[in-house]
């Protein structure tokens, strides 16, 4: 007969009169699952021994239940009671201020499984998930002093990690000793890895310590409990969506990471070659707009009478441009006057820089020196939206009332250049680098 339909005994709550099943013949104390009463079950006579809290006020953390089946290491089990503990403690820590105990609280499940041979599985259940437990009879069975504690397989010294008292807050099932809430039992406990090793006391009515036993927990995975309890068909569906869902949580980290990888080859790639992060001078020319000869203007503007123009086609590349005018003039006659500028334009005439106008004055002094007042316009362009051909041209404007009797010859100096990194491929190595973060940080989904 299996473990599923398996029952010793069956009897009736002496206090609601709920149907009560058995299923370990050394069973002493049994819980009814409708009101919660503890019954002695060694007797005929079932007497109810304590009156226990409504199983519903103290619901199971996770999928598991009693009734349960599931198989660990080829071996079929049955679940068959369950303790919820709270341990108020101190633990250990340490930091760059030191160290010390801080006071803690804690709430686990302790369940209790029966295998087909009779023999016991203790699975500890908590918010950090599930730990084997199993007693065990050490080398050395020593109790600790304050916070130190010999090994118990070497006798060393060994830092406790925690101690304190463990509580009964809740019992349903089978049990081979009394539980009742209220009861609390003392502990001490080291580490080992990620092992522990803890030491426990029970007291009797005089609050004296009557027996001592020891554990070893070991942490084991919420997937590997669920699948030693895959028959039952509520754990089979969360497996099969925590499946689906892993499924697509490892195809989005290794997108992101090879993708990161790449973006971030790429980038470093391209930046070698192509890129540059300095504003390096990436175009320059030099040229002059020279021996320009002058034509009348017959516009109803009364601040010019003449224009005077030098223009040439150049070509212009982001990010930003340096523009650079030198003008020289040869003056025609004494006190000569005009106003010099600088306008590049596009193919269609449409104007995309204006210079500011500066003064030219020429006039001989006596001694027959000759005094000039010239000077450069310098200035710089935001073009990181324009590229291609580009026409410059140099304008020199006399006023209207100034009585020209001869063209003058002017002779202007025009540096164009262009400073800027060519192209930016870092961005391509930090959206690779962001990706690599965000594969790190997706994890299977927890059960």
């Amino acid at each position: 007969m299996s473990l599923e339909t398996k029952k010793i005994r069956q009897f009736k709550c002496n206090s609601c009169g709920g149907e009560i099943e058995l299923h370990n013949q050394r069973t002493k104390f049994v819980s009814c699952p409708y009101c919660g009463s503890v019954s002695d079950a060694s007797s005929d006579a079932y007497k109810v021994l304590t009156q226990n809290v409504n199983p519903a006020k103290f619901p199971a953390m996770s999928f598991l239940k009693l009734g349960m089946t599931g198989v660990f290491s080829e071996k079929t089990y049955k679940v068959i009671g369950r303790t919820r503990w709270r341990n108020e403690y101190k633990e250990y820590w340490s930091g760059e201020d030191g160290s010390g105990y801080s006071d803690e609280t804690w709430v686990f499940d302790e369940w209790l499984l029966l295998s087909e041979d009779a023999s016991y599985l203790s699975l500890v259940e908590s918010g950090d998930g599930f730990k084997f437990s199993r007693s065990f009879i050490p080398k050395f069975p020593i109790l600790p002093k304050k916070t130190i504690i010999p090994d118990f397989y070497s006798a060393g010294n060994s830092r406790v990690k925690e101690y304190g008292y463990s509580t009964i807050l809740h019992f349903e099932g089978e049990s081979t000793y009394q539980v009742n809430p209220g009861d609390y039992v003392g502990f001490s406990m080291y580490t080992k890895g990620k092992t522990e090793y803890t030491a426990e006391w029970r007291f009797d009515n005089n609050k004296e310590v009557k027996e001592i036993e020891f554990f070893v927990d070991s942490p084991v995975s919420t997937k590997k409990i669920m699948e030693a309890f895959k028959n039952d068909e509520s754990v089979s569906e969360k497996l099969e969506e925590y499946g689906k869902i892993a499924k697509r949580r490892q195809i989005n980290k290794r997108i992101f990471l090879f993708g990161g990888i790449l973006n971030f080859m790429l980038g470093v790639i391209l930046a070698i070659a192509f890129g540059n992060s300095n504003y390096n001078q990436l175009y320059f020319e030099n040229f002059k707009t020279n021996n320009t000869q002058g034509r009348w203007v017959s516009s109803s503007d009364t601040t010019k009478a003449l224009t005077l123009e030098g223009t040439k086609m150049f070509s212009l590349q982001p990010d930003y441009c340096s523009v650079n005018i030198y003008m020289s003039t040869t003056a025609p006659e004494d006190n000569f006057k005009g106003m010099y500028k600088l306008i590049i334009s596009d193919k269609k005439d449409n104007i995309i820089y204006e210079s500011s106008v500066f003064n030219y004055n020429y006039k001989k002094l006596s001694g027959g020196k000759e005094a000039h007042h010239t000077g450069n316009i310098s200035d710089y362009l935001d073009i990181n939206e324009l590229t291609g051909e580009f026409k410059v041209k140099t304008v020199f404007e006399i006023p209207k009332d100034y009585k020209l009797t001869k063209f003058p010859n002017i002779d202007s100096t025009v540096t164009i250049s262009t400073y800027g990194s060519q192209k930016d491929y870092s961005i391509l190595s930090i959206i690779g680098g962001i990706f690599i973060v965000i594969s790190l940080f997706i994890r299977k989904p927890k059960l």
